[in-house]
Order: structure tokens, then sequence, then C-alpha cells
């Protein structure tokens, strides 16, 4: 490995892109965050948020969870 390499392989992937490290089912795509949902039939769900606060986006993903769980959640239609 060249010495560029071995630099660059000390150091965790988050660091090296700058960012930090997102919570569990939360994910940057560009400027946008997207979360990643899980019904209990296994089947994952991928929603984008866009251009809102990491707060705003935990919370958003907490609640939907939530309605997952007990069954009040209404899946919104393709596009």
């Amino acid at each position: 490995m060249s010495d560029q390499g071995q630099m660059i392989a000390e150091y965790p992937k988050s660091a090296r892109r700058g960012d930090t490290k997102l919570p569990r089912g939360i994910r940057r795509r560009g400027n946008s965050l997207v979360i990643y949902l899980t019904h209990p039939d296994g089947k994952a769900e991928r929603r984008s948020l866009g251009n809102i606060s990491l707060k705003t986006a935990i919370r958003e993903r907490e609640i939907l969870q939530r309605q997952i769980e007990e069954g009040r959640y209404e899946a919104c239609a393709p596009h």
C-alpha cells in the first residue's frame, strides 16, 4: 500500500468525508436526508425528507416507525 493509502486507511470513512456519523436509519444523499423504515414483515422502505435538520429527521423517523409498529402507517402513493 502506498504512503497516501496508509494515511487514508488510518481514519474512519466518516472523518475522511468530513461529515459526522448519522444515527441508525438515517443517511445523507447530497444535501438531503433519507430515512430507512422497516416493516414487521422485514420489508425496508426508504423515504427522502429533503434538506431538513438532523433533529427533524430523527423525530420524523421515530414517528413513522411507531406508526408502522402500531399498524397505523399508510405508505405514500408511488409517483
